[in-house]
């Protein structure tokens, strides 16, 4: 999973819950740091949606925020079938209508530790499911 957050802490939260539950990450700090990644990954010949199970990135970050990352990814073909969450403090109709917007998965609210273990558990289990018991990915 890739974990997009500017915050030090919350980057942090996010990992020691995906690391209970034994997934692997790359955390990076912005937005920008996360496209780069991602279309690094993809110019290596990855398929990207099948090497990574998601995408968790919080909305209010530097140089790239998460809707313009969401938005990015939906414009680019080697990456539009990524499932992107985006984790954020922010919340109201403005929020869920640009999340809407730009294509995101899902909202999460921080910071629920248990919200986020189920959203990333079902996940797992919806592309474990999709590969017929195969595995979901490498991160």
């Amino acid at each position: 999973i890739l974990v997009a957050d500017d915050s030090t802490v919350a980057r942090n939260q996010v990992k020691r819950v995906l690391d209970k539950l034994g997934v692997e990450t790359v955390l990076v700090t912005d937005g920008r740091q996360a496209l780069d990644q991602l279309k690094a990954w993809a110019s290596e010949g990855r398929r990207v949606a099948q090497y990574l199970d998601m995408v968790i990135s919080d909305i209010e970050m530097p140089v790239m925020d998460g809707y313009t990352l969401t938005r990015e990814i939906r414009e680019d073909p080697a990456l539009a079938e990524l499932h992107v969450i985006l984790h954020s403090s922010l919340s109201g109709m403005f929020n869920d209508e640009m999340i809407k917007s730009v294509g995101a998965d899902d909202f999460l609210a921080k910071y629920d530790p248990d919200e986020l273990a189920q959203l990333v558990v079902e996940r797992i289990r919806t592309l474990e499911q999709g590969s017929a018991g195969g595995t979901s990915g490498d991160d």
